[in-house]
């Protein structure tokens, strides 16, 4: 299934690095879109995700991890479009 990611970093001195790595390691694939937005394919639930990845934010940070299913439809590049249609 393909989870869309997305947060809003909110402690410029903090590394998130941690963050970037282990959203990576949720995926058999990835696509991060723009800066605070990531597409991933996995078998975890947003729930399972989003446990996984609280330790790497801030307390005044916010993510949001949802579930994309059904008719997709955006302005995008054909690199992102192919990569929709393929995972």
């Amino acid at each position: 299934m393909i989870i869309i990611i997305a947060y809003k970093l909110n402690n410029p001195s903090k590394d998130y690095m941690p963050l970037y790595t282990s959203i990576k390691s949720l995926a058999s694939n990835w696509w991060r879109s723009f800066d605070s937005l990531w597409l991933i394919h996995t078998n975890l639930s947003p729930i399972e995700i989003k446990e996984s990845l609280v330790s790497n934010l801030d307390s005044k940070d916010e993510i949001i991890v949802a579930r994309v299913d059904g008719e997709i439809t955006g302005y995008i590049s054909a690199e992102l479009h192919d990569w929709l249609k393929n995972n």
